[in-house]
This record gives C-alpha cells, sequence and structure tokens, in this order.
C-alpha cells in the first residue's frame, strides 16, 4: 500500500471512529398518536411537517442521548399500531394493554398514566354504576379498561379522536368522555379556558412503553433506548415535560 492510499485509508477509517455507530445507521422511524399535547402540527399547514408536543421533547433528547437519527411522522392511534404491526414503522410510544400483541417488542417502561371519565357537575357521574343510562364518548379502537370495553350493557359511542368527544362534551351531545388524564384536561381548558365545572374519576392506571415493530431494522438500538430511558426516569425529565404542558404529575 503506498503512501496517498494509506493516508486516504487512515482518513476514512477516523471518519467512522469519530461518529457512534447509531449515528450513521438508517433514520429510525418514529411514529407517534396524532394528539394535543403529545403530538401535533405546530401550525394549521399540516404539510409543512413541523411537529410540538410532548412526545416530540421526548424525542429530541432521546436522539441527543443516543446518537439516533429519529423520522418522526403522526398519525391516528388506530394507523400508528398498524404501521408498527407491519413495519413500516419501526417505533412508537404506546400504552401496554393486558394480553401483549406478538407483532410488537415492549422495550422499556417510561412511565404511568390514568385512563379517566369525565363529565360535567351538572350531570356528574362518580362512580361505574353512574355509567349505565349515560351518553358516554369514546375514541374509536381505544383500550380504556378491560371490564369497561367488555361491558355491553354500557351505551358507548366511538369517534375518531379524543378532540371531538370534549367538542361533543360540550354541546351536551353526551354526558361522559373517556381517555387519558393528560390529553382529556388539556383540551378541556383549551376550549374554554379556565372552566372547572366537569368532575372525573379515575377507571385504572395505564403503562406507558417504547414499543418496536419484530421485523422493523430498528432491533439493534434497544440497549442505546433502555439506557436512555432508565437515564430520563431518573433525572425527572419525563415529568418535566409533560409538566410544560399539562397540569399534571407523575407518581
Amino acid at each position: 500500500m503506498n503512501r496517498n492510499c494509506c493516508l486516504i485509508y487512515c482518513t476514512v477509517l477516523s471518519f467512522f471512529l469519530a461518529f457512534p455507530t447509531s449515528s450513521l445507521a438508517k433514520p429510525l422511524k418514529v411514529q407517534i398518536k396524532l394528539l394535543e399535547p403529545w403530538g401535533y402540527y405546530s401550525s394549521i399547514n399540516q404539510n409543512s411537517k413541523e411537529f410540538t408536543g410532548i412526545w416530540i421533547d421526548i424525542i429530541k433528547l432521546y436522539a441527543k442521548k443516543t446518537g439516533i437519527e429519529f423520522q418522526i411522522s403522526l398519525a391516528p392511534q388506530a394507523r400508528v399500531i398498524q404501521n408498527l404491526e407491519s413495519g413500516k414503522t419501526d417505533m412508537s410510544f404506546l400504552a401496554k394493554s393486558e394480553e401483549e400483541n406478538p407483532n410488537l417488542v415492549y422495550v422499556a417502561h417510561m412511565f404511568s398514566i390514568a385512563t379517566i371519565i369525565v363529565s360535567l357537575n351538572e350531570k356528574k357521574i362518580e362512580t361505574y354504576d353512574d355509567l349505565y343510562r349515560t351518553r358516554i364518548g369514546i375514541v374509536r379502537g381505544s383500550k380504556n379498561d378491560p371490564m369497561f370495553d367488555a361491558d355491553g350493557a354500557l351505551f358507548k359511542q366511538a369517534y375518531r379522536d379524543q378532540k371531538i368527544i370534549v367538542n361533543m362534551l360540550f354541546q351536551k351531545r353526551l354526558d361522559a368522555i373517556v381517555g387519558d388524564s393528560i390529553s382529556i384536561p388539556y383540551l378541556l381548558n383549551k376550549q374554554e379556558p379556565d372552566y372547572k365545572s366537569y368532575n372525573t374519576f379515575t377507571l385504572r392506571k395505564v403503562p406507558v412503553w417504547i414499543q418496536l415493530s419484530k421485523i422493523a431494522s430498528s432491533l439493534d438500538q434497544t440497549g442505546l433506548l433502555i439506557k436512555a430511558n432508565e437515564e430520563l426516569k431518573s433525572s425527572g425529565e419525563y415529568a418535566r415535560i409533560i409538566k410544560k404542558y399539562a397540569d399534571y404529575t407523575l407518581d
């Protein structure tokens, strides 16, 4: 090998050694649920691909800690799960149900939030028994609580997202709505600032996990993701980011 070839070889080798392996890998496609304040478009123009929200801030921290390049997209929850199962996307952050999906890899527990039922104070729902003879708004395809989901005696009406059911509650077209303990209060207060005339009770606590597609090309990144998750949990970063968007304190 002549001197010039040696110099070229050493230069190329130095370049590769200067960067972590993850930074040279193919971008990891992460798709998150389109829902305020978790992940949403920064402007009305949805073609701009400028996103904001809790998950966006968290993904930025993961990129910084792991060196992984993330390619972010937003979609309704049902499509997020479909794309993850099929391998069209690599990763998402989703609630973990009792029955695990065989097409997904459950990488690490991040934090837990509550599934709540919200009613206006003029027709207060305070116990599970109060739900009978009540018009209840749910998100289509959502997993809320095993007993609640299987209860055929309840009058449940399914809609596309939580924003719609919040509007329906204010219009008195629903008596109660079901959703997570961050999004529902956020959307209620966004629509009616300082409006406090509603009541909530908790159906259950739900663990949120990093989840990967079993057939995606991202499985070799699990070690980096697990390490970053532990650092963000112990430092209180998850709680700080959630508090930035919603009046909610993690346990």
